[in-house]
């Protein structure tokens, strides 16, 4: 191959493409699951934006899957998050319906005098016992030494931005297709329409729990390594507040919502994150039908 050719590949293999394509071909291998748009142009206010990915149910297209491809560079294969919970008796600020995580999507809905109204959905996800609802969210660099170890004498980084944007992308994405059908939907049509905001990366997803206990205020820093879980998950949820307004306040819930009082689920919208080696078993194993 020329040196030209070389740097052509190298570039996009770099940006992502081959990786948007090879995602785009996973998904409609899936049986149930077909891809209906690709790089679908959207406007919410005046921010604009494009969807990688939006992919449906073959059979019934009641489900929408926004997805964002984010193929993260060598170093910052590793994507670690914190999950929501208290952290004291007085502490309400996780939101939680009676006493679970929520997800919370763009939905829309038909009335009784069918007419179509766009809102955010709430339901508890009981389908998967072991996923991690999460709110704080960080990229780690490892720099690695000779003999893949890791070099402890430059100390390992952490930043949020490429996670933060890749959430406001699809969250905005899901936003602007989500007003964009509900304008192009007949009057006549009678069933809901959910849309599921994803994030497929090749990074490595991993939850930090321990308790409030074992960290030191003084040093800010934990006290005992050993009281604290590092766990390797396949995907996750992240109850993520994007940085535009949502201007649609109405929040229809699929059970009574007598304990959340968290006002912050009017802000916030659930972001799906999915390791890239797993996206054929999430969508195998992952059935959403909150009604």
């Amino acid at each position: 191959m020329e040196k030209k050719d070389k740097f052509i590949l190298d570039s996009l293999n770099m940006h992502g493409s081959f990786f948007h394509r090879k995602c785009i071909a996973e998904i409609a291998k899936i049986n149930t699951f077909g891809v209906v748009e690709k790089e679908f142009p959207v406007q919410v206010n005046d921010e604009k934006t494009k969807i990688d990915i939006i992919a449906a149910r073959d059979a019934q297209v009641l489900n929408y899957y926004v997805i964002e491809c984010k193929k993260v560079h060598e170093d910052f294969k590793c994507w670690v998050f914190f999950p929501d919970g208290k952290l004291d008796e007085r502490d309400v600020s996780d939101i939680n319906i009676i006493g679970k995580s929520p997800i919370i999507i763009d939905s829309i809905f038909h009335t009784p005098l069918n007419t179509k109204k766009l809102g955010r959905y709430v339901f508890n996800h009981e389908l998967d016992t072991k996923l991690k609802f999460c709110y704080d969210g960080y990229e780690i660099k490892l720099d690695y030494a000779k003999e893949n170890k890791l070099n402890k004498a430059n100390l390992t980084k952490t930043r949020k931005n490429n996670i933060e944007n890749a959430c406001n992308q699809v969250l905005l994405g899901t936003r602007g297709y989500s007003k964009f059908k509900v304008k192009k939907l007949p009057p006549y049509i009678k069933r809901n329409f959910f849309f599921f905001p994803l994030i497929i990366t090749t990074a490595k997803l991993f939850t930090i729990e321990t308790t409030s206990e074992n960290i030191d205020l003084i040093k800010g820093e934990t006290i005992k390594d050993s009281e604290v879980a590092v766990i390797s998950v396949p995907w996750l949820i992240y109850n993520y507040k994007p940085n535009f307004l949502l201007t649609y306040r109405d929040v229809p819930f699929h059970d009574e919502v007598l304990s959340c009082i968290n006002e912050a689920i009017e802000f916030t919208m659930s972001v799906f994150i999915i390791n890239s080696e797993h996206l054929e078993e999430f969508f195998k194993e992952i059935q959403f039908m909150p009604y």
